[in-house]
């Protein structure tokens, strides 16, 4: 019987997708533990890991392009799947990822502000006071004269 590596166990519980695209994560994830564990011996448990060691990954033992995207998606799903790439986002770009030089492509970020605005509340709102000035929320919406 296969012995299950730690980081299977992670990132099968967090990506989701095809099959085949599960076990290209686990491939290349299986390959990163084993080299930082010759180069920094912290072990297979990705819990262990930081920033610091997989962008060494990145920048030391990828060569292709292709190879260093891949292996940088895989990146990014471990420490997705640690709930640390918000605060690793920052030290784990690089010329790895083709998408952060060009700037353009891809959705933009969703803004705060844009987009539809939230359905007036009743008798009182903010909202329900612009649409009829005339209308005094405080008299049961009757319309007072000027």
């Amino acid at each position: 019987m296969a012995r299950t590596r730690p980081t299977d166990i992670l990132l099968r519980r967090a990506i989701p997708g095809a099959k085949t695209t599960i076990s290209n994560h686990l491939r290349r994830a299986a390959v990163i533990a084993s080299a930082l564990e010759l180069r920094f011996g912290i072990g297979s448990t990705p819990h262990q890991w930081k920033a610091k060691h997989l962008r060494w990954y990145l920048k030391e033992q990828t060569a292709a392009p292709s190879t260093r995207y891949d292996y940088w998606l895989t990146c990014r799903e471990i420490a997705g799947a640690l709930g640390r790439w918000p605060d690793w986002e920052h030290d784990l770009s690089g010329e790895w990822n083709p998408h952060q030089r060009k700037g353009a492509g891809g959705r933009p970020p969703k803004l705060p502000g844009k987009g539809r605005t939230p359905p007036a509340r009743g008798k009182g709102s903010p909202e329900s006071c612009l649409a009829d000035p005339l209308r005094d929320p405080c008299q049961g919406g009757k319309r007072s004269e000027p």
